[in-house]
């Protein structure tokens, strides 16, 4: 695998294959990465990234017999692998590929592009902006949160950084404990949409943002913002 610009693969089976190596090997040795399920990193992993991850196995396996193959299962595949392909893409570059914890040997027995030798070593500085964010509300129950970089205010993210992790929760009373913030989101890119079911129209939501860099690095967390689900 010489280019970290191509390393996902197109082909249908190779990226089954690609993936699932991935997978087999991480949970053998999720512990020693320091992404257990009961890290906030690794229980981002548990609800993003496997969630697609068994989509995709559900989904080729009803594909990969030529004798059943249909145009409707094809498209039905393609849909599954663009949305596993985004997280995987954010699964290596922000929780792998730069984890002291994680070798060059552990990426490349998981089928994924080592880093290079200058990047062993350097990590990149903690941003110190944070995202402000504004909403659109998409009745039913759907909050559109939009966000720009705090110090620029442009649409664009700052220079090497990733996307942006979005907590949340509904309360009955304002707080300043993130720790009541129980829900998380990653975002790739603006805007992000929150749906919510019918019965918590009307509540009030609570919910902060911050950067995070290609290298698995954290900035700062925004002001809490608050919104009514519409």
């Amino acid at each position: 695998m010489s280019s970290h610009r191509y390393w996902i693969p197109t082909n249908h089976t190779d990226l089954y294959e690609q993936v699932n190596q991935t997978w087999k090997y991480f949970s053998s040795y999720r512990e020693r990465m320091g992404l257990g399920s009961d890290t906030q990193q690794g229980k981002w992993i548990d609800e993003a990234f496997l969630p697609e991850l068994i989509r995709l196995n559900e989904t080729y396996r009803a594909w990969q017999n030529p004798g059943e193959r249909t145009p409707v299962k094809t498209s039905a595949l393609c849909t599954v692998e663009r949305g596993l392909k985004e997280v995987y893409r954010m699964f290596y570059i922000g929780y792998l590929k730069n984890n002291r914890n994680v070798a060059n040997e552990d990426l490349l027995l998981m089928g994924l592009p080592k880093r290079k030798l200058r990047e062993d070593y350097e990590y990149h500085r903690i941003l110190d902006t944070y995202p402000m964010a504004h909403v659109v509300m998409r009745p039913p129950a759907i909050v559109e949160i939009h966000y720009v970089d705090g110090e620029s205010r442009h649409k664009a993210r700052p220079y090497g950084v990733y996307g942006a992790e979005i907590r949340w929760a509904i309360l009955d009373e304002p707080t300043n404990d993130l720790t009541k913030l129980i829900h998380s989101v990653f975002s790739l890119r603006t805007p992000c949409q929150l749906e919510f079911d019918f019965e918590q129209r009307s509540k009030i939501v609570y919910f902060v943002l911050r950067w995070a860099s290609t290298r698995g690095k954290y900035g700062p967390w925004s002001e809490i913002y608050r919104v009514v689900v519409p």
